[in-house]
């Protein structure tokens, strides 16, 4: 009889079993009892590449370790485990005519079990039974009971994808005979993360773990992506954690593992994974079947297969790939063949001149190579479709179809600066910005040219007013510049100017360029040229007027088609600050809500964090300081460096530093501090005038007199001449708290010129009570006249803006302090009532103080870092944690709401300090308990 063989070489890895504590228990039981003399049967069940094989070389490791004798042999190469292990090979036992004998078969089997059992306990290891002939299967389902008494262990593994009737009928006898099973399943995520530090070091980052999803648990594949990303040094640490240096890009070694898998199906599942690696996240039933240009029930049998193999996932009615790496594996393995067999399909399935889907889009992108003239053509009117609701996509597209263009192609020119404004629109400044300039250094004829002028204009915007004001008219000036281009750059230099602070030239460029639009039927400029108009009118007080004029640009917009995603200054943003500022604020607010969340949901970068400095000002004078701090850091998070320079300062920027000041925010005045010397000396005259508010602001926070003086002068001129300018800060309402700081410091000319500003421009627009208010509060201020500020108090009673009302009353207080302390406490009493909602910690405390050296005590709540409690959760920290209840990291619940990840962080980090808990799992308990007892009131 043949000696036994030796076992098998251990499948790759050779750390620990991971995640399979509770199998190794349970086996390591049972081999300590087969050691002291009692037997039995362990059957391992699971699918392929869930470590049977590694657990079973573990085990047998074990049993040695104990003294018992393992019987076992490589059964790799497709011979029959059960022979392999008992016979020391795969070679047939015959009958004396040469027949298989299935009798000799058993007596050689159980005699080489026998002989061993005889010196000591001993443990035999089947791997791949599904590996068995017939004669080797009845034999082990007779051997097994009939060694039942003998010191013999039968540790069995099999693979329940692969196991024929034969198979699952020894495994269900040996079972009724008491063996018992154990199922594999994929490995959890501690231990998969476990099995990353074994392999590569330890700490594996997010990036990394989220890299090794694409083994779906399953350890062959899990080693095999490990060793690929070993082998290639495909991973580097940074600040301490390992992370992969290339996270879309799937190591050779996996992609051929999973490449070789989909080799072994049926052609149709292999033609079938060839097109859904292109199609990637958009893959699905109706895609695969409008690309393979079959009904879907043709693609019934292929995708079972598909799935069966682990390289597409489905539950009948979804259809995804499992992780994008083995998109990027089922890509990396396609040839040129296939390519332009899937980039013919695509475009097939596309009528003539029509908009493709973007499922289909894509795999034209991907598949087609330049230069083809065609796929250019479609992947443009596809990005063409998708501007208004996803820029970034559309702009990856352009790009594509650019490089598809052929150099010569007349129209080229104009795809550029399309693509120029899909990935400003996208927030990709830097690469538009290069395409860009690329373009211009090629020569191009002067009409090619102002295109892309102009959507070189209207991205240097985002960054300083001046240039792309300049910038414009130079290229408007040009030579050859068709009508409708250079009504737009004239509205650009309109718009650039407005927000420069040069009203009056805007007004003036705005004015030709509408004049320009109307000859050119050109909605775009037409629009912006009205709502720079109605900017020009407001600073000119006239309100009604501005009111008009942005009314008459949204609905130039609305017969264009509601095109108003192709501007870059929505006359929707204007109209919520306008509104806000003329005392409208209820008006503004729900204009700001709806104009986020319509650029949140089409994916407009640019357009959202325009409307996040838009929405953190009409916050700011609602009194809403907790929702306009998170908005304001909210845009914040997205402005990069060296973009969006004065826009960010004029907006987010400015707002954050007001509320920090007026929440009493300790760490707000370093950051105001160097806020405000950027701005002073910044080119714009609005970004100035809002850097000298901001440190005036400050410097009379600090009791810094000198500095109030000093800018004290040219913030008086601002009033007596620009006023706000889109979402300049310093607006009718804050011209008594400018009166009232100058007089304090001694600035009583500025003083006195700023009160004869404001009361000229309330005598311009008389119906409107928060201009007649902020004028009889700066008179009062400037007379020290209660009686005028009595009648400024009670203006400010018909405007729903609690911050200047509330400072009305504060100062009536102060002036009555001396003749009328009775009233002087009501004045400030009614003061605190107004600013304990919106949480403005340091007049708060200021009044407090006043009220005390009255000799009265403060009614209220004693000043607090600001309201707790789930009412005290503004609604955008509301969703935040309504969202992280149901579960997922920060990353994800942005990518759900539309949020970058710092911002849900600090939405969580005030909804935590809000709710008094210090943990996701407690947060998830107060979402519970707010659920259930709005489901009892109900």
């Amino acid at each position: 009889m043949t000696t036994p063989a030796q076992p098998p070489s251990p499948p790759p890895g050779d750390g620990p079993v991971r995640g399979r504590d509770g199998a190794l228990a349970r086996l390591s039981a049972g081999v300590a009892a087969l050691a002291a003399g009692t037997g039995g049967t362990w059957i391992v069940e699971g699918r392929e590449g869930l470590g049977a094989s590694r657990l079973l070389h573990a085990v047998a490791d074990d049993a040695r370790r104990r003294g018992v004798r393992v019987l076992a042999g490589d059964a790799a190469a497709g011979g029959d485990p059960v022979r392999a292990a008992l016979l020391g090979g795969p070679a047939p036992v015959t009958g004396p005519d040469g027949t298989p004998d299935v009798v000799a078969l058993l007596t050689a089997l159980q005699g080489a079990v026998g002989r061993a059992a005889a010196a000591g306990p001993v443990l035999v290891v089947l791997d791949d039974l599904h590996r068995a002939d017939a004669a080797a299967l009845l034999a082990l389902r007779v051997l097994v009971p009939r060694l039942a008494a003998r010191p013999v262990g039968w540790l069995v593994a099999v693979r329940t994808d692969a196991a024929g009737t034969d198979v699952r009928d020894v495994v269900e006898r040996l079972r009724d005979q008491g063996a018992e099973p154990l199922h594999l399943a994929p490995l959890e995520p501690a231990a998969v993360a476990a099995v990353v530090a074994d392999v590569l070091g330890p700490d594996p980052g997010p990036a990394l773990l989220g890299l090794a999803d694409a083994a779906g648990g399953r350890p062959r594949d899990l080693l095999a992506l490990l060793a690929g990303l070993a082998e290639e040094d495909a991973t580097t640490r940074r600040d301490g954690v390992l992370v992969p240096r290339t996270p879309d890009v799937a190591p050779a070694r996996f992609a051929a593992l999973l490449q070789a898998r989909a080799a072994a199906l049926p052609p149709e599942a292999r033609r079938l994974l060839r097109a859904a690696g292109l199609l990637g996240d958009e893959v699905g039933f109706a895609p695969l079947a409008a690309l393979l240009g079959v009904p879907a029930s043709a693609l019934v049998q292929p995708l079972r297969a598909a799935i069966a193999a682990r390289l597409l996932d489905g539950d009948g009615h979804d259809l995804r790939l499992p992780h994008p790496l083995v998109g990027a594996a089922l890509r990396a393995g396609l040839t040129a063949a296939d390519r332009a067999e899937l980039r013919d399909l695509a475009l097939a399935a596309v009528p003539p001149d029509g908009v493709p889907t973007p499922a289909l889009a894509g795999v034209v992108a991907a598949a087609a190579e330049p230069p083809d003239a065609r796929a250019a053509a479609l992947l443009r009117r596809a990005a063409e479709a998708l501007a208004s609701r996803d820029p970034a996509r559309a702009a990856a597209l352009s790009r594509r179809a650019l490089e598809l263009t052929p150099g010569d192609a007349a129209d080229r020119s104009g795809l550029v600066a399309a693509t120029v404004d899909l990935l400003r629109d996208a927030g990709d400044l830097a690469r538009a910005r290069a395409l860009a300039a690329a373009a211009l250094a090629r020569d191009v004829d002067a009409a090619d040219q102002a295109r892309v002028r102009l959507a070189l204009a209207r991205l240097v915007a985002a960054t300083s007013f001046a240039d792309a004001a300049r910038d414009s008219a130079a290229a408007a000036a040009g030579a050859g510049v068709p009508a409708g281009v250079r009504a737009q750059l004239l509205a650009a230099q309109a718009l650039a100017e407005v927000m420069a602070g040069d009203a009056a030239a805007a007004e003036a460029t705005a004015s030709r360029a509408r004049e320009l639009a109307a000859h050119a039927d050109e909605p775009t400029a037409a629009t912006t040229a009205l709502t720079v108009l109605s900017m020009a009118a407001f600073d000119r007080t006239d309100w009604d007027r501005a009111l008009a004029l942005v009314e008459e640009a949204l609905a130039v917009t609305q017969r264009a088609g509601g095109a108003e995603h192709d501007l870059w200054a929505p006359p929707t943003s204007w109209r919520a600050l306008l509104r806000s500022a003329c005392g409208r604020t209820d008006e503004a607010v729900r204009d700001a809500d709806r104009g986020i969340g319509l650029a949140r949901g089409r994916g407009q970068s640019a357009a959202v964090r325009l409307w996040h400095g838009t929405r953190a000002r009409v916050l700011l004078d609602a009194g809403r300081l907790a929702e306009a701090r998170d908005e304001a850091d909210a845009g914040l998070a997205l402005v990069r460096p060296g973009e969006q320079a004065d826009l960010a300062e004029l907006t987010v920027g400015f707002v954050r530093c007001r509320v920090g000041l007026l929440t009493g925010d300790g760490s707000t005045r370093h950051i105001t501090r160097a806020r405000a010397a950027r701005m002073l000396a910044a080119e714009p005259p609005s970004v100035r005038s809002a850097g000298a508010w901001l440190a005036v602001l400050l410097a009379d926070a600090e009791g810094d007199r000198a500095t109030v003086r000093r800018q004290a002068p040219a913030l008086a001129a601002a009033v007596d001449g620009s006023g706000p300018a889109m979402a300049a800060p310093l607006d009718v309402a804050d011209v008594p708290l400018l009166v009232r700081a100058a007089l304090d410091a001694g600035a009583d000319v500025a003083a006195a010129s700023a009160v004869r500003a404001v009361v000229r421009r309330a005598a311009l627009a008389p119906a409107y009570p928060v201009l007649t208010a902020a004028a009889l509060h700066a008179r009062a201020l400037l007379a020290g006249d209660p009686v005028l500020l009595a009648e400024a108090v009670e203006r400010f009673a018909l405007v729903p803006r609690p911050l200047p009302r509330a400072a009305a009353h504060e100062h009536l207080g102060r002036l009555l302090a001396a003749s009328d302390p009775g009233g002087a406490a009501r004045h400030l009493e009614a003061a605190l009532a107004l600013l304990r909602p919106t949480g403005a910690a340091a007049p708060i405390r200021r009044i407090e103080d006043a009220l005390r050296a009255l000799g009265g005590t403060p009614a209220g709540p004693a000043p607090t870092a600001g309201p707790t409690g789930w009412a005290a959760l503004s609604p955008a920290e509301r969703r935040v944690a309504e969202a992280a209840a149901d579960g997922g990291t920060n990353r994800e619940l942005g990518e759900r709401l539309h949020l970058s990840g710092n911002t849900v962080a600090t939405h969580l980090r005030r909804a935590y300090a809000k709710l008094g808990v210090a943990s996701r799992v407690e947060l998830v308990r107060v979402v519970r308990e707010r659920h259930a007892a709005e489901s009892d009131d109900a």
